[in-house]
């Protein structure tokens, strides 16, 4: 397994839930009701018309860091990633991932 640490990576958390029935999981409302009272702004959502599977992804600032809460839903499994990165070195890794990937790995 690969696995890319873009520059800045402070904090990151990583959960995954398999076998789990579609039925059960939340609507992009429910989540945004979770979420929202923490902080959390919706930043990205998708979702695909042949798979059904969902990502949302949200963000909010925690002092001079960037915080991304990024869900997948798919049909018999959810993941959930919580990672908080350095503002300037995330705007970095937004423009230019692969170079700053090769950055951080060098160390």
């Amino acid at each position: 397994m690969k696995v890319a640490r873009p520059a800045g990576t402070k904090d990151f958390k990583l959960a995954v839930f398999e076998h789990v029935d579609d039925r059960y999981h939340p609507s992009a409302d429910q989540l945004e009701r979770t979420f929202q009272p923490q902080g959390w702004k919706p930043f990205v959502n998708v979702v695909s018309r042949k798979s059904g599977e969902r990502v949302h992804i949200y963000a909010r600032q925690s002092h001079r860091d960037h915080e991304l809460l990024i869900t997948t839903l798919e049909r018999n499994e959810a993941t959930l990633v919580q990672v908080r990165m350095d503002a300037d070195l995330l705007a970095k890794w937004v423009n230019d991932p692969v170079r700053m990937c090769r950055m951080e790995s060098q160390r």
